[in-house]
This record gives C-alpha cells, structure tokens and sequence, in this order.
C-alpha cells in the first residue's frame, strides 16, 4: 500500500511537470491599489464615480464597473488607478489627476442615507424585533446631526455602523428608502 501511494506521488509530479501546470511557480497577482472596503462603502452608499477610461473622464453610477477596474483578479483590472478619493460633489472630482477614482454622494439620495441613519440609531426595536443593544453614532465616533460631509469625512465610522452594527433588515430598509427618496415619517411608522 505505501509503494502504491507513493508511486502515485510520483506519477502526479511527473503529470504536473510535463503538461506545463506550474502549481508551484505560480505568478503573484499584483496586489489592490484602493482599499476594497472604501469601495464596498461607496457602492453601498450609491455614491457617484468619477474616472478616466482611456484618456477620457467617465462619470457613472455604477460602482460595479469601478470595482473590476480595482480588482487585480478581474481582466479588466487598471493598476493605473492607485487611489480612491471622496469629494462633496462633480466638480471637485474635475481637478484630479487620471489615476484617482473619485466618489461623491449623490444629492437625491444622500438626505435618504441620512434620515435612514438617525432611524436606525432612534429605533428602539419593534415589529417582532428587538435589536440586541441601544447604538449611539458617539461610539462610532460620530456625532448628531450626521451631514453629507460626515458620509464623506467620517465614512469609515459610518461604514462600521451600517456594516457591523445594524441588522440587514434595517440595512435593507435605509438603502431602499435612499434609493426611493420616500419621507422618512413612512419608515418611522412602518418600523418604529
């Protein structure tokens, strides 16, 4: 039994040598330029992208795109683009140079985000759903009112917030109501 095992050792390295997969010699992928986790928010947050595709600058809404361009796994990766920038608006993604993707909150769904924001931190739990603990933005190091600004400059405590601390209910239900621009008193009447 051993003899065979390690016959069909032998035999699987010899395959592998001759047929040219090179399980051991293996190119590295090059490593990702702009953090995943601040593109990961910027989609989430329905932001606008600002970036130029062969010499010419691309403005979009979908952040998918964006994210093939950042992957170095995807073929469709740009190691050209080295940095993720947030702006308040289109015209301050303008002055970048080429290789910075710039991303804006968009003006009809950020008060959304926003409204959906101080919901969920105000949400006491009902509906059959009680939420494990109370949420301050303070230990996100956040602070009341949350602006547009703060979906920019305190985007990582933001990120936290929406990724870690809510339940995907309530997540669904912000996203949804930023992207529907409805009145936050329907939200708040619906999922006290």
């Amino acid at each position: 039994m051993k003899k065979v095992f390690i016959l069909l050792i032998f035999v699987s390295l010899f395959v592998v040598s001759t047929t040219g997969c090179d399980i051991f010699n293996r190119e590295e992928q090059p490593e990702a330029l702009i953090s995943h986790t601040k593109l990961n928010y910027a989609m989430t947050m329905r932001f606008m992208f600002s970036y130029y595709l062969d010499g010419e600058r691309q403005i979009s809404d979908v952040g998918g795109g964006i994210a093939r361009l950042t992957r170095p796994f995807d073929p469709e990766f740009d190691p050209s683009y080295t940095e993720l920038v947030f702006v308040l608006s289109e015209e301050e993604a303008i002055s970048l140079p080429s290789n910075v993707i710039a991303a804006w909150p968009r003006e009809d769904r950020a008060p959304g985000f926003i409204a959906g924001l101080h919901w969920a931190i105000n949400r006491t739990g009902g509906d059959g759903e009680l939420r494990r603990r109370v949420l301050t933005f303070e230990e996100f190091g956040l602070s009341y009112p949350i602006t547009k600004i703060d979906l920019i400059e305190n985007w990582e405590g933001i990120n936290t917030l929406m990724s870690r601390s809510l339940l995907d209910r309530e997540r669904a239900i912000i996203i949804s109501h930023a992207i529907s621009g409805g009145p936050i008193e329907d939200i708040i009447e619906r999922y006290p």
